[in-house]
């Protein structure tokens, strides 16, 4: 692993060690929101850990930039086995609490009425302490600046933002492939 000082480094880094994976890319565009007024927001989200366009592949590795839970905390290293949708991921076996997001997220993506084909997320193996692998699909998460009052200054929620590149080359030895549904 390498270590910047400036996040355009980093930027820079991970861009070359994704373009030596041969994956099929999925960009995830943020959507940007709040009451700020447009150029503040923009300096507050141009600081933001989730970044505005986020192109994630199976195979790269990944960390989390925010604390899910007791275990999937802020540094945790994951990599990802496959794109999958909220529905099949969980036909396949998988339980709501092997899902990472928001849970209005959870309920708005297992919709079986939307309109266009399924929305599909990362499927990621995140390496704990002990050893041991937790495999979670991940869903989008908002990351905001909220006033005491309740207002929401600025807000970025993107489809797969508990995750930021931190990217290499593996020989890949699963497959997740193997239990996608459709065609």
């Amino acid at each position: 692993m390498h270590r910047f000082p400036r996040r355009d480094e980093v930027d820079r880094s991970n861009w070359g060690r994704m373009s030596q994976l041969s994956t099929e890319e999925h960009i995830f565009i943020a959507s940007d929101s709040g009451t700020q007024d447009p150029a503040a927001r923009d300096r507050f989200l141009a600081n933001c850990m989730a970044p505005q366009k986020l192109t994630l592949r199976t195979d790269a590795q990944v960390m989390l930039i925010k604390n899910m839970d007791d275990t999937l905390v802020n540094g945790t290293i994951g990599k990802i086995l496959c794109f999958k949708d909220i529905v099949s991921y969980t036909q396949d076996g998988h339980s709501e609490g092997e899902v990472i997001g928001a849970a209005p997220a959870i309920a708005a993506y297992k919709k079986k009425d939307q309109a266009g084909p399924p929305k599909m997320f990362p499927v990621v193996d995140f390496m704990l302490p002990n050893g041991y692998k937790r495999r979670m699909l991940v869903l989008p998460e908002q990351w905001k600046s909220e006033l005491p009052n309740g207002d929401i200054q600025a807000s970025r929620m993107q489809a797969s933002d508990t995750v930021v590149m931190k990217l290499q080359r593996y020989s890949p030895g699963y497959s997740c492939h193997s239990f996608f549904h459709g065609p």
